[in-house]
Parts: C-alpha cells; sequence; structure tokens
C-alpha cells in the first residue's frame, strides 16, 4: 500500500521493472529485488529485516543512491569512492517524494564507515582554510575514537532535526550503543522527535 503522507520525505519507491534487464542476473534475482513493485515508507521509522543474502542492503544502497546520497556513506556533500562495488539498481527506482523538503541527511553504512571517517581527515587536510569538517563530529578524528564512539559521535550530530537518514547496518550488535544514542537525541524512540526520519536495516 503506497502512503498518501505528503508530509513525508520518501512516500515509496517503485521498480521500473518493465526496464530492467533479466530478473536472472544480479541484483535482480535477489530475494528481496526479484518480487519488488512498490515499498512504502513508514511516516516515522522504516525497517527492512530479512535474512543474511536477501538483498536489504543492496535494496537501502540504492535508495539512498537514488536519493542523492554517495554509495559508501555521508551526507550529499561526499562523493568520495574506494572502490565502486554498488549495483546500477538505483537507476530502476522511482523514489516518490512528499512535499515537506528535509533539511541534511546522512546515509549510515557500517561496511564502509571507516573509508568515510578516512575521508573527513583528507578533506581536512586537504582544506586547512576555515573551520575543519571535523568540529562536526566533536572534534577529534573519528579514527581517534573507539567504534562505539565515533558511531555515536554521528548519532549526536547527524541524526536530530529535519533530517533524511539511512542505515545500513546490523543493529543486534550494538544494540546498547543504539539504545543510548536515541535516548540522547529523541528522549526516549527514534521517532519521537521532531520530523526526524530514519531508515534502518538488520540481518538475523
Amino acid at each position: 500500500m503506497k502512503s498518501s503522507n505528503l508530509e513525508q520525505y520518501i512516500r515509496y519507491i517503485e521498480l521500473d521493472r518493465d526496464n530492467v534487464p533479466s530478473f536472472s542476473e544480479y541484483p535482480f534475482n535477489l530475494p528481496a529485488i526479484r518480487e519488488l513493485r512498490s515499498l512504502s515508507f513508514h511516516p516515522k521509522v522504516t525497517f527492512i529485516i530479512g535474512e543474511n543474502g536477501s538483498g536489504k542492503s543492496t535494496v537501502l544502497e540504492a535508495i539512498a543512491v537514488a536519493y542523492g546520497f554517495n554509495a559508501e556513506g555521508g551526507t550529499k556533500n561526499f562523493n568520495f569512492t574506494s572502490r565502486a562495488t554498488q549495483t546500477d539498481l538505483h537507476n530502476y527506482l522511482r523514489v516518490v517524494k512528499g512535499t515537506k523538503m528535509p533539511r541534511n541527511g546522512f546515509f549510515l553504512r557500517a561496511e564502509s564507515f571507516y573509508n568515510f571517517a578516512s575521508n573527513v581527515d583528507d578533506l581536512d587536510r586537504e582544506m586547512p582554510f576555515g573551520p575543519p569538517l571535523i568540529e562536526t563530529y566533536v572534534g577529534r578524528s573519528l579514527h581517534e575514537q573507539s567504534h562505539g564512539e565515533s558511531f555515536f559521535a554521528v548519532f549526536l550530530n547527524k541524526f536530530s532535526g529535519s533530517i533524511r537518514n539511512f542505515m545500513d547496518w546490523n543493529p543486534w550488535r550494538r544494540l546498547k550503543q543504539i539504545r543510548f544514542a536515541f535516548r540522547q537525541i529523541y528522549g526516549h524512540h527514534p521517532a519521537g522527535h521532531g520530523k526526524s526520519r530514519t531508515f534502518g536495516t538488520g540481518g538475523y
């Protein structure tokens, strides 16, 4: 069922099945994509869950790229590439947006978070003038923080207010960190603060 809430940042996505080259080839042969026609987004938070290998991360990556984010993560201002491994699924997705526009956004991809952290450091070295980019991540290199602290720094600085967020990770591995971060940012629940929207995936 397609969402009728016009104030959502993303109402739903559609797969252009008529132009898909072949549903017997990757990534269109993945279970999550092979039967996909449209996917509605919840007004607050949308989660995709499923078994490993079902295509959750592939779908989320394609949605994020179709929305304008870098395939390896970050805000829309990031365009680094350590290795172009993303599929061309985003070329066959139509993202149907609502009337509200987010102030900002962030694609948090656990698999390439190290590359994102390295790019932040690289940009600060290449552009010594003006306020350092790392100041928006608690002022210390993400590589100089523990794994949990670096994720928490992103949560605190990029996951509040009127923004559109995508998350691609297995939440069960860092459940305590996520719960604590959500309490700090939203009070008690990720859907309970203003117009913030998040999208997460997890395997089981």
